[in-house]
């Protein structure tokens, strides 16, 4: 009998750039996870539904950004955690629903290293920000071999 806490065997590919990224899972499709944070995709690992490959955005440069703009609205990048939404100033005032859905979100610890994307991508069963998202209309920037394209989180 096998033990949930004993990981299953992996390549961690870490790349330096979106395009290095892109391509890798171009090439490697389904036989790759995209890991941000990491919260959903390790448990799942544990749990018999990992990949062959993961592929880390950590030493992606610039990713990690939570802006807002009057006039474009709010932008949070792959690798901006929940707390660094929940601790954002703009966020909490015109946002309040996805302020409230990334503070209360897991543990402190589950805060600091989970990510608001990841959170969203991974169709995560705590994933309190999709429905944040959905009430305000929010898309989602996807890149893939193809370009990038804009994506209603309804879709």
């Amino acid at each position: 009998m096998s033990s949930s806490r004993i990981m299953p065997e992996f390549e961690l590919l870490i790349p330096q750039s979106i395009k290095e990224a892109v391509d890798l899972l171009g090439k490697l499709k389904s036989k790759a996870s995209v890991m941000a944070g990491g919260t959903d995709v390790v448990i799942s690992m544990t749990k018999g539904f990992g990949s062959p490959n993961v592929i880390s955005l950590a030493e992606i440069p610039g990713l990690d950004y939570v802006e807002y703009d009057s006039k474009q609205g709010l932008r949070i990048g792959a690798m901006a955690t929940l707390q660094q939404v929940a601790d954002n100033a703009d966020v909490e005032k015109h946002y309040p629903a996805l302020w409230k859905s990334a503070a209360i979100n897991g543990t402190p610890q589950t805060r600091n290293m989970g990510t608001v994307v990841g959170n969203i991508m991974r169709a995560s069963p705590s994933g309190d920000c999709c429905c944040a998202i959905l009430a305000i209309g929010g898309t989602i920037v996807l890149r893939g071999p193809e370009g990038k394209r804009e994506v209603s989180i309804d879709d």
